[in-house]
């Protein structure tokens, strides 16, 4: 089964002063600050769900996150999993 959210380590832990490590750090705060995406993500991704079979999915806010880093380097899915 699907989960919403699936708690990771904080970005802050591995700070690096770096524009780019600032401007990834601003938008996961945000995304913190509205955690209904997750559930709009959730809902979407759980539409199609039959069976609760197979292994479970990427949570919601992994998927979101994994979107919106994709769309900030500007690449596609398999260079994303090597990054």
């Amino acid at each position: 089964m699907r989960k919403k959210r699936n708690p990771q380590c904080s970005m802050e832990l591995h700070y690096v002063p770096h524009e780019i490590c600032s401007q990834l750090s601003g938008i996961s705060q945000w995304l913190d600050a509205h955690p209904q995406f997750n559930d709009w993500i959730y809902e979407d991704l759980s539409s199609g769900d039959k069976q609760n079979t197979g292994r479970n999915g990427l949570s919601a806010e992994s998927v979101l996150r994994a979107a919106l880093l994709k769309q900030y380097l500007n690449c596609d899915y398999d260079y994303l999993s090597f990054v």
